[in-house]
Protein backbone atom coordinates (compact mmCIF):
# COMPACT_ATOMS: atom_id res chain seq x y z
CA UNK A 1 0.00 0.00 0.00
CA UNK A 2 2.78 2.45 0.91
CA UNK A 3 4.68 1.53 -2.26
CA UNK A 4 1.53 2.11 -4.33
CA UNK A 5 1.04 5.56 -2.79
CA UNK A 6 4.67 6.50 -3.46
CA UNK A 7 4.40 5.33 -7.07
CA UNK A 8 1.21 7.33 -7.53
CA UNK A 9 2.88 10.44 -6.10
CA UNK A 10 5.91 9.95 -8.36
CA UNK A 11 3.59 9.60 -11.35
CA UNK A 12 1.86 12.90 -10.54
CA UNK A 13 5.20 14.71 -10.08
CA UNK A 14 6.58 13.31 -13.34
CA UNK A 15 3.44 14.21 -15.27
CA UNK A 16 3.52 17.77 -13.91
CA UNK A 17 7.21 18.14 -14.81
CA UNK A 18 6.65 16.92 -18.39
CA UNK A 19 3.67 19.26 -18.86
CA UNK A 20 5.75 22.23 -17.69
CA UNK A 21 8.49 21.28 -20.14
CA UNK A 22 5.99 21.10 -22.99
CA UNK A 23 4.50 24.47 -22.07
CA UNK A 24 7.97 26.03 -21.95
CA UNK A 25 8.94 24.64 -25.38
CA UNK A 26 5.71 25.90 -26.93
CA UNK A 27 6.48 29.38 -25.55
CA UNK A 28 2.94 29.66 -24.33
CA UNK A 29 1.84 32.65 -22.21
CA UNK A 30 1.59 30.09 -19.41
CA UNK A 31 5.37 29.81 -19.50
CA UNK A 32 5.59 33.38 -18.24
CA UNK A 33 4.40 32.40 -14.81
CA UNK A 34 4.05 35.12 -12.21
CA UNK A 35 5.46 33.46 -9.09
CA UNK A 36 3.75 35.78 -6.54
CA UNK A 37 0.46 35.29 -8.37
CA UNK A 38 1.01 31.54 -8.46
CA UNK A 39 1.72 31.53 -4.72
CA UNK A 40 -1.45 33.50 -4.09
CA UNK A 41 -3.38 31.05 -6.28
CA UNK A 42 -2.22 28.04 -4.29
CA UNK A 43 -2.80 29.87 -1.00
CA UNK A 44 -6.40 30.61 -1.91
CA UNK A 45 -7.03 26.89 -2.53
CA UNK A 46 -5.08 25.70 0.53
CA UNK A 47 -8.22 24.64 2.48
CA UNK A 48 -9.17 22.27 -0.34
CA UNK A 49 -5.67 20.74 -0.35
CA UNK A 50 -5.82 20.25 3.41
CA UNK A 51 -9.26 18.65 3.15
CA UNK A 52 -8.10 16.34 0.36
CA UNK A 53 -4.93 15.30 2.24
CA UNK A 54 -6.66 14.45 5.52
CA UNK A 55 -9.54 12.74 3.73
CA UNK A 56 -7.05 10.56 1.84
CA UNK A 57 -5.18 9.75 5.04
CA UNK A 58 -8.26 8.63 6.93
CA UNK A 59 -9.26 6.38 4.01
CA UNK A 60 -5.84 4.87 3.18
CA UNK A 61 -4.02 4.65 6.52
CA UNK A 62 -6.43 2.19 8.24
CA UNK A 63 -5.63 -0.42 5.59
CA UNK A 64 -1.92 0.16 6.20
CA UNK A 65 -2.50 -0.20 9.97
CA UNK A 66 -4.36 -3.46 9.39
CA UNK A 67 -1.47 -4.80 7.31
CA UNK A 68 1.00 -3.86 10.05
CA UNK A 69 -0.95 -5.09 13.07
CA UNK A 70 -3.09 -7.98 11.83
CA UNK A 71 -2.99 -11.01 9.52
CA UNK A 72 -3.23 -11.20 5.74
CA UNK A 73 -6.61 -12.94 6.07
CA UNK A 74 -8.08 -9.95 7.91
CA UNK A 75 -6.70 -7.62 5.24
CA UNK A 76 -8.38 -9.72 2.54
CA UNK A 77 -11.73 -9.49 4.35
CA UNK A 78 -11.43 -5.73 4.63
CA UNK A 79 -10.35 -5.35 0.99
CA UNK A 80 -13.26 -7.54 -0.12
CA UNK A 81 -15.78 -5.16 1.45
CA UNK A 82 -14.19 -2.24 -0.40
CA UNK A 83 -14.40 -4.11 -3.71
CA UNK A 84 -18.08 -4.97 -3.25
CA UNK A 85 -19.11 -1.48 -2.14
CA UNK A 86 -16.85 0.41 -4.59
CA UNK A 87 -19.30 0.64 -7.55
CA UNK A 88 -22.13 1.98 -5.37
CA UNK A 89 -19.81 4.53 -3.81
CA UNK A 90 -18.61 5.70 -7.22
CA UNK A 91 -22.17 6.05 -8.52
CA UNK A 92 -23.45 8.17 -5.63
CA UNK A 93 -20.32 10.34 -5.50
CA UNK A 94 -20.64 11.00 -9.23
CA UNK A 95 -24.19 12.25 -8.65
CA UNK A 96 -22.95 14.55 -5.89
CA UNK A 97 -20.11 15.91 -8.04
CA UNK A 98 -22.42 16.71 -10.94
CA UNK A 99 -24.73 18.54 -8.52
CA UNK A 100 -21.99 20.90 -7.28
CA UNK A 101 -22.29 23.59 -10.04
CA UNK A 102 -26.05 23.71 -9.52
CA UNK A 103 -25.69 24.40 -5.80
CA UNK A 104 -22.98 27.00 -6.34
CA UNK A 105 -25.30 28.96 -8.65
CA UNK A 106 -28.17 28.49 -6.21
CA UNK A 107 -26.08 29.76 -3.28
CA UNK A 108 -25.09 32.87 -5.26
CA UNK A 109 -28.69 33.64 -6.26
CA UNK A 110 -30.69 32.88 -3.13
CA UNK A 111 -29.45 31.58 0.21
CA UNK A 112 -32.99 30.72 1.29
CA UNK A 113 -33.56 28.51 -1.78
CA UNK A 114 -30.13 26.99 -1.32
CA UNK A 115 -30.77 25.87 2.27
CA UNK A 116 -34.21 24.59 1.35
CA UNK A 117 -32.93 22.52 -1.58
CA UNK A 118 -29.85 21.29 0.27
CA UNK A 119 -31.87 20.02 3.23
CA UNK A 120 -34.20 18.26 0.80
CA UNK A 121 -31.17 16.70 -0.84
CA UNK A 122 -29.89 15.61 2.57
CA UNK A 123 -33.16 13.89 3.44
CA UNK A 124 -33.39 12.27 0.01
CA UNK A 125 -29.86 10.85 0.03
CA UNK A 126 -30.22 9.78 3.65
CA UNK A 127 -33.40 7.84 2.80
CA UNK A 128 -31.79 6.33 -0.32
CA UNK A 129 -28.51 5.33 1.34
CA UNK A 130 -30.11 3.96 4.50
CA UNK A 131 -32.50 1.87 2.40
CA UNK A 132 -29.72 0.49 0.21
CA UNK A 133 -27.46 -0.16 3.20
CA UNK A 134 -30.27 -1.94 5.07
CA UNK A 135 -30.94 -4.23 2.11
CA UNK A 136 -27.22 -4.83 1.65
CA UNK A 137 -26.75 -5.59 5.34
CA UNK A 138 -29.71 -8.00 5.39
CA UNK A 139 -28.51 -9.88 2.29
CA UNK A 140 -24.74 -9.55 2.76
CA UNK A 141 -24.31 -13.27 3.43
CA UNK A 142 -26.02 -14.26 0.18
CA UNK A 143 -24.13 -11.60 -1.78
CA UNK A 144 -20.75 -12.88 -0.56
CA UNK A 145 -21.73 -16.51 -1.24
CA UNK A 146 -22.91 -15.64 -4.75
CA UNK A 147 -19.90 -13.52 -5.74
CA UNK A 148 -16.99 -15.12 -3.85
CA UNK A 149 -18.24 -18.44 -2.44
CA UNK A 150 -17.92 -20.01 1.00
CA UNK A 151 -14.21 -19.20 1.25
CA UNK A 152 -14.91 -15.59 2.23
CA UNK A 153 -18.07 -16.13 4.30
CA UNK A 154 -16.26 -14.74 7.37
CA UNK A 155 -16.14 -11.32 5.69
CA UNK A 156 -19.91 -10.89 6.08
CA UNK A 157 -19.52 -9.24 9.49
CA UNK A 158 -17.05 -6.75 8.03
CA UNK A 159 -19.35 -5.83 5.14
CA UNK A 160 -22.37 -5.39 7.42
CA UNK A 161 -20.49 -2.67 9.30
CA UNK A 162 -18.53 -1.15 6.43
CA UNK A 163 -21.64 -0.43 4.37
CA UNK A 164 -22.86 1.92 7.11
CA UNK A 165 -19.62 3.86 7.07
CA UNK A 166 -20.35 4.40 3.40
CA UNK A 167 -23.68 6.02 4.39
CA UNK A 168 -21.84 8.35 6.77
CA UNK A 169 -19.38 9.17 3.99
CA UNK A 170 -22.16 10.21 1.62
CA UNK A 171 -23.71 12.48 4.26
CA UNK A 172 -20.32 14.04 5.07
CA UNK A 173 -19.71 14.61 1.35
CA UNK A 174 -23.08 16.31 0.95
CA UNK A 175 -22.43 18.60 3.91
CA UNK A 176 -18.94 19.35 2.57
CA UNK A 177 -20.50 20.23 -0.77
CA UNK A 178 -22.78 22.67 1.07
CA UNK A 179 -19.90 24.40 2.86
CA UNK A 180 -17.90 24.65 -0.37
CA UNK A 181 -20.87 26.20 -2.19
CA UNK A 182 -21.13 28.82 0.58
CA UNK A 183 -17.36 29.63 0.43
CA UNK A 184 -16.86 28.14 3.90
CA UNK A 185 -13.90 26.03 2.82
CA UNK A 186 -11.78 27.17 5.79
CA UNK A 187 -14.31 25.70 8.18
CA UNK A 188 -14.46 22.58 6.04
CA UNK A 189 -10.69 22.12 6.30
CA UNK A 190 -10.83 22.45 10.12
CA UNK A 191 -13.50 19.75 10.28
CA UNK A 192 -11.44 17.55 7.95
CA UNK A 193 -8.33 17.92 10.16
CA UNK A 194 -10.18 17.03 13.37
CA UNK A 195 -11.98 14.10 11.73
CA UNK A 196 -8.72 12.85 10.22
CA UNK A 197 -6.86 12.94 13.54
CA UNK A 198 -9.68 11.11 15.35
CA UNK A 199 -9.81 8.52 12.58
CA UNK A 200 -6.05 7.89 12.53
CA UNK A 201 -5.91 7.49 16.32
CA UNK A 202 -8.88 5.11 16.71
CA UNK A 203 -8.30 3.01 13.58
CA UNK A 204 -4.71 2.36 14.65
CA UNK A 205 -5.88 0.99 18.00
CA UNK A 206 -8.69 -1.12 16.53
CA UNK A 207 -6.46 -2.47 13.73
CA UNK A 208 -4.84 -4.85 16.25
CA UNK A 209 -8.15 -6.73 16.61
CA UNK A 210 -9.00 -7.58 13.01
CA UNK A 211 -11.10 -6.35 10.10
CA UNK A 212 -14.50 -6.36 11.83
CA UNK A 213 -13.22 -4.26 14.73
CA UNK A 214 -11.53 -1.91 12.26
CA UNK A 215 -14.87 -1.46 10.47
CA UNK A 216 -16.46 -0.73 13.84
CA UNK A 217 -13.82 1.95 14.46
CA UNK A 218 -14.83 3.57 11.15
CA UNK A 219 -18.37 3.85 12.47
CA UNK A 220 -17.25 5.17 15.85
CA UNK A 221 -15.05 7.82 14.23
CA UNK A 222 -17.85 8.93 11.92
CA UNK A 223 -20.32 9.12 14.81
CA UNK A 224 -17.95 11.16 16.98
CA UNK A 225 -17.16 13.50 14.10
CA UNK A 226 -20.81 14.01 13.16
CA UNK A 227 -21.70 14.83 16.78
CA UNK A 228 -19.77 18.12 16.55
CA UNK A 229 -20.16 18.65 12.79
CA UNK A 230 -23.85 19.41 13.28
CA UNK A 231 -23.07 22.13 15.84
CA UNK A 232 -20.50 23.94 13.67
CA UNK A 233 -22.51 23.61 10.46
CA UNK A 234 -25.55 25.09 12.20
CA UNK A 235 -23.39 27.91 13.56
CA UNK A 236 -21.44 28.72 10.39
CA UNK A 237 -24.56 28.78 8.19
CA UNK A 238 -26.32 31.19 10.59
CA UNK A 239 -29.00 28.58 11.32
CA UNK A 240 -29.55 28.07 7.59
CA UNK A 241 -29.30 24.36 8.26
CA UNK A 242 -32.04 23.70 10.79
CA UNK A 243 -30.88 21.95 13.94
CA UNK A 244 -33.93 19.67 13.79
CA UNK A 245 -32.83 18.41 10.36
CA UNK A 246 -29.26 17.81 11.50
CA UNK A 247 -30.30 16.12 14.75
CA UNK A 248 -32.82 13.86 13.02
CA UNK A 249 -30.10 12.88 10.54
CA UNK A 250 -27.77 12.11 13.45
CA UNK A 251 -30.41 9.96 15.18
CA UNK A 252 -31.00 7.94 12.00
CA UNK A 253 -27.24 7.50 11.61
CA UNK A 254 -27.09 6.00 15.11
CA UNK A 255 -30.17 3.75 15.11
CA UNK A 256 -29.64 1.98 11.77
CA UNK A 257 -25.82 1.59 11.58
CA UNK A 258 -25.58 0.22 15.13
CA UNK A 259 -28.96 -1.47 15.53
CA UNK A 260 -29.23 -3.51 12.32
CA UNK A 261 -25.72 -5.09 12.37
CA UNK A 262 -26.23 -5.91 16.07
CA UNK A 263 -29.55 -7.59 15.25
CA UNK A 264 -28.02 -9.58 12.38
CA UNK A 265 -25.00 -10.62 14.45
CA UNK A 266 -26.97 -11.95 17.44
CA UNK A 267 -29.95 -13.53 15.64
CA UNK A 268 -30.43 -16.06 12.88
CA UNK A 269 -33.14 -14.59 10.64
CA UNK A 270 -34.26 -16.89 7.83
CA UNK A 271 -33.57 -15.98 4.24
CA UNK A 272 -37.29 -15.67 3.36
CA UNK A 273 -37.90 -13.17 6.14
CA UNK A 274 -34.86 -11.13 5.12
CA UNK A 275 -36.07 -11.08 1.51
CA UNK A 276 -39.50 -9.86 2.65
CA UNK A 277 -37.99 -7.14 4.85
CA UNK A 278 -35.65 -6.04 2.04
CA UNK A 279 -38.57 -5.85 -0.40
CA UNK A 280 -40.61 -3.74 2.02
CA UNK A 281 -37.66 -1.40 2.59
CA UNK A 282 -37.13 -1.06 -1.17
CA UNK A 283 -40.81 -0.26 -1.84
CA UNK A 284 -40.93 2.17 1.08
CA UNK A 285 -37.84 4.02 -0.16
CA UNK A 286 -39.35 4.33 -3.65
CA UNK A 287 -42.58 5.78 -2.24
CA UNK A 288 -40.68 8.25 -0.06
CA UNK A 289 -38.47 9.29 -2.98
CA UNK A 290 -41.46 9.87 -5.27
CA UNK A 291 -43.11 11.96 -2.56
CA UNK A 292 -39.96 14.05 -2.14
CA UNK A 293 -39.67 14.69 -5.88
CA UNK A 294 -43.30 15.74 -6.17
CA UNK A 295 -43.38 17.94 -3.08
CA UNK A 296 -39.98 19.64 -3.21
CA UNK A 297 -38.97 19.39 -6.88
CA UNK A 298 -35.51 18.08 -6.11
CA UNK A 299 -33.29 18.70 -9.12
CA UNK A 300 -30.13 16.97 -10.27
CA UNK A 301 -29.11 19.54 -12.92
Amino acid sequence: MIVALLLRLAHVILFTYLMLRVVKKLKSPLSQVNLPGLKQFFSSYKPFYITAIFSALQIQLPTVFLQMNSSAVEVSYFSLSNKILGPFQMLLFTILQTSYPYFVRLADNSSESFYFEMQKYLRFFLCLCVSLASIFSLLSKEIVLFVYGTEFISSVGVIELHVWYFVYLVVFSLLGLSLSSLNLEHGLSKLAISYGLISIFLTYIFSFYGARQLSMSYLLCATLAFSYHIFYIHKWTDSGFKMTTLLSTFIVLIIFPYGLPLLMFHSDISFIIRICISTLIFLFSILISIRMFRSSKVSFV
